[in-house]
């Protein structure tokens, strides 16, 4: 059973939003999480990041309207954050 047409616009929304937001240099904070890393350029990633998600993995479960709610897509927000936070960490094999 698909979302409702009108939780799948919001969601569009959403993640237009997240899309566009920039810093106040005017760079796109989301550039670096639109595709995953590169397996060949950064194997280590994949070894220490357990489930990898970007951009694009959200944007197409957007189209294929997986999100039951915008807490379900927050959710995947939140795990992209908390991947580039586990990836980069100081100490960590990708820092």
């Amino acid at each position: 059973q698909n979302a409702p047409s009108c939780l799948k616009e919001v969601i569009e929304q959403l993640l237009d939003a997240v899309v566009k937001f920039s810093e106040p240099s005017g760079h796109l904070v989301s550039d670096l999480f639109q595709k995953l890393p590169s397996k060949v350029q950064y194997p280590d990633y994949y070894a220490v990041v357990k489930d990898p998600i970007d951009l694009k993995i959200i944007a197409q479960k957007i189209q294929m309207s997986l999100y039951r709610s915008v807490s379900a897509m927050a959710k995947d927000i939140d795990l992209l954050a908390k991947n580039a936070k586990t990836y980069n960490e100081p100490g960590s094999q990708g820092f």
